[in-house]
């Protein structure tokens, strides 16, 4: 199907995934965005880089996407292409290097709470000079309404092609623009109203029937996003290579399913249950609406729906453990994309109140700035 290159506009239907922000997030969703910090290189052209990102805002048209709150609910509206400035610079030149992370870090916590989903825009980018002590820094904050893992892949191969052909003085070009994420937004309605999904509805019933979703806990307190904490654990070479290459080839599986065995037995283990339950997430790029091609198109399309696994007993082994839950996520029908729709633009009744895992997990696999770009890009900072 050939898609129309020209910029798209007007009303949008909120998706399974923007629904559930609203839900979860009803007060705070203007702060749910994402954010990365690049190392560029010495001597970028700010000009070009200001014009490469107003190419982006036009090419991307999920990257103008405005939100507004009424008393039925939230709407969801593509603006038309019109001129916005996203890019800004600050200079950090004068601040010691001891106080320069922690005003790195206050002017990036500034940026993303700027974000208005009303007024828009909802990228935006900031270039922090550091002239004589250190490459030039780029913050890139997006709302996590028109943004996923996939999406900036597709961004940060585009700033840094568009870059490259402005200061080379060449005409710019980007790969064409694939399904907008208005149309597929109109498109999941359309194929859920229809009862598309419908043939899901015992599945779902059925595998979350009486399974527990909660974990113990040692004391009560706010579950709230301000009370988080985060761990980070390293592997070292070898740990990495034998969860990322040995043990899939091994039993000619996925990363995915070796994590997942790996939470499933943590679970059980702290349980006592032998049936887990917790939220996954995918990409939500799953191929099930015909003439549709989600390949470069950017916009959040995560799904998440509730995996149900019976734990195979310890005594088997891991191989069996491995085997069984392979199976079991292979069970799950159109890789779960049609949970979401079922409950939240079709409000099936079996599906409306239904559990709410203490747990989730999602995978975003290796990210990486795009190889062959070193116009613009140095590294990513953590």
């Amino acid at each position: 199907e050939v898609v129309d290159q020209a910029p798209v506009s007007g009303p949008v239907p909120l998706t399974p995934i923007q629904h559930w922000l609203f839900k979860a997030q009803p007060e705070r969703t203007s702060h749910f965005n994402q954010s990365i910090v690049i190392e560029l290189t010495e001597g970028v052209d700010e000009l070009a880089l200001r014009t490469a990102l107003a190419v982006l805002l036009q090419h991307h048209d999920a990257l103008r996407m405005r939100f507004k709150r009424t008393d039925t609910g939230w709407e969801q509206h593509n603006e038309p292409n019109e001129p916005v400035d996203v890019f800004e610079r600050r200079d950090l030149s004068a601040i010691s290097a001891n106080g320069r992370d922690r005003t790195l870090k206050q002017l990036i916590a500034e940026v993303q709470e700027s974000l208005d989903l009303g007024r828009g825009p909802l990228l935006k980018a900031v270039l922090f000079d550091t002239e004589g002590s250190g490459s030039p820094l780029l913050l890139l904050a997006v709302h996590h309404l028109v943004i996923d893992g996939v999406s900036w892949r597709i961004l940060l191969e585009d700033l840094s092609a568009t870059y490259a052909q402005l200061v080379a003085g060449d005409a710019v070009r980007l790969q064409a623009k694939t399904t907008s994420f208005r149309d597929w937004a109109h498109r999941v309605v359309q194929h859920t109203t229809t009862g598309a999904f419908d043939d899901e509805i015992d599945y779902w019933t059925a595998a979350t029937r009486g399974a527990d979703g909660t974990v113990p806990l040692d004391s009560d307190g706010a579950n709230t996003v301000a009370s988080t904490s985060s761990l980070t654990v390293r592997l070292d070479e070898a740990e990495t290579r034998a969860l990322l290459q040995d043990v899939p080839a091994t039993y000619r599986t996925q990363v995915n399913d070796v994590l997942i065995s790996a939470l499933t037995r943590a679970v059980s283990d702290w349980t006592g249950r032998n049936r887990t339950i917790f939220d996954l997430e995918g990409h939500g790029r799953e191929d099930v609406i015909r003439h549709v091609d989600l390949s470069r198109t950017v916009g959040w399309f995560t799904s998440m729906f509730p995996l149900v696994i019976d734990v195979p007993s310890q005594h088997d082994g891991w191989g069996a453990a491995l085997k069984s839950v392979k199976e079991q996520l292979r069970a799950v029908p159109r890789r779960g994309i049609g949970y979401g729709a079922l409950r939240y633009l079709k409000a099936e009744p079996a599906l409306i109140g239904g559990t709410s895992p203490d747990v989730s997990f999602n995978y975003l696999g290796k990210f990486d700035l795009p190889s062959g770009a070193p116009v613009l890009y140095q590294r990513m900072r953590d």
